[in-house]
């Protein structure tokens, strides 16, 4: 099951056709089938949490949601361990005081339009390929630091939410800039026993 997860999503055998008996070639392989199901149906869920959070902005919290699996499939196994309790308490804190602040305006006065960046994140972290690269680190940065601002006090995790959004083109530009030009990012090491 790991090494499913770690693989590109969207990988497909090109000297294969999509269908039995349609060109030359081989049949596609079940596990190539499975993962492109897997990515169309992930895909119509995003649509549909991107379409409910047009017409509903309290469901923007099922972005927030949807962002926690993203991030833990694209940390490794000791990574996961160490953040999966942590992360999933405080991204059930933010879905709660996202709802919360969207039903009884919580937030008066003040223009909240960062409900697309877990949406956004979790998209981008989903369908990235599964390799070491400058944009997955930073995107799994930035996804978390989003998730932990559920830990804040009250209504801070507005103000967390704008400073991330400002943040986040420069990130995503510095990132895909070293991405592009060569620079590869470090490798953790396996901790030692």
């Amino acid at each position: 099951m790991d090494s499913f997860l770690r693989r590109p999503f969207l990988h497909l055998d090109d000297s294969a056709p999509l269908r039995p008996g349609s060109g030359t070639g081989s049949a596609p392989k079940p596990e190539a089938e499975r993962s492109l199901s897997i990515s169309l149906q992930v895909g119509v869920g995003f649509a549909l949490i991107y379409v409910l959070m047009q017409y509903y902005p309290p469901l923007a919290a099922l972005a927030i949601l949807a962002l926690l699996p993203c991030i833990l499939l694209r940390v490794d196994e000791s990574q996961r361990r160490i953040a999966q309790a942590p992360l999933t308490f405080a991204t059930l804190m933010l879905t709660k005081k996202v709802f919360s602040a969207q039903i009884d305006g919580l937030l008066p006065g003040y223009s909240f339009s960062s409900w697309w960046m877990p949406l956004f994140l979790a998209v981008c972290l989903f369908y990235m390929p599964a390799t070491i690269s400058w944009s997955r680190n930073m995107l799994v940065v930035l996804g978390t630091v989003l998730l932990l601002t559920g830990l804040l006090p009250g209504n801070l995790f507005a103000a967390a939410f704008t400073m991330v959004e400002y943040l986040l083109f420069v990130a995503v530009a510095a990132a895909l800039g070293m991405d592009f030009f060569g620079s590869r990012p470090l490798q953790s090491q396996p901790a030692r026993h």
